[in-house]
């Protein structure tokens, strides 16, 4: 899985999305169309849900800090390089991680009418 490292004060942050961050995010009634619909109460939002995967007692309002310590270049990668592991979050609930199909799995599947 993807990651950012932000180092801050001596202190580093790692920000990724995994399924129960990704999840939290639309639980809080965001989608990823918000980032630049509604940009300026989902990013933030979206900011804090990647720090929570690595540092779950995290303040939204240290994230927010921590963001505007950014220059606007490195918002721009970072953001980027998040939605990548958003959207990766649900291709990963969809298939295995190499993108393969059913082969090779242990588990079958039976339909019937």
């Amino acid at each position: 899985m993807k990651k950012v490292t932000i180092t801050t004060n001596g202190n580093k942050y790692t920000l990724t999305f995994n399924r129960k961050t990704a999840a939290m995010y639309n639980d809080m009634g965001y989608k990823a169309g918000d980032l630049s619909e509604k940009p300026l109460v989902a990013v933030p939002v979206f900011i804090w849900c990647a720090f929570k995967a690595n540092h779950p007692s995290i303040k939204q309002s240290k994230t927010e800090a921590i963001w505007d310590e950014l220059s606007p270049k490195s918002k721009n990668d970072v953001l980027g390089a998040l939605v990548e592991m958003y959207a990766a979050t649900y291709a990963n609930l969809m298939c295995d991680e190499n993108g393969g199909d059913d082969e090779g799995n242990s588990a079958t599947v039976e339909f019937e009418d």
